[in-house]
């Protein structure tokens, strides 16, 4: 069986600078909503590159 690798090339900065101050909340009080919120938001923007569709 063969795997197909991907790997996205992303804004790693500013995905820090947004993600850093959920992911410390979200470790420091045991409080996932903030994280599952971001990714509901974010989730639309991501792209496959190579056929351009929204990933599930």
């Amino acid at each position: 069986m063969s795997m197909e690798h991907k790997a996205y090339v992303f804004d790693y900065y500013n995905i820090t600078i947004q993600l850093k101050p959920i992911l410390i909340d979200a470790l420091s009080n045991n409080n996932k909503e903030n994280i599952i919120d971001f990714i509901q938001v974010n989730r639309r923007t991501l792209k496959d590159p190579d056929n351009n569709f929204a990933e599930n």
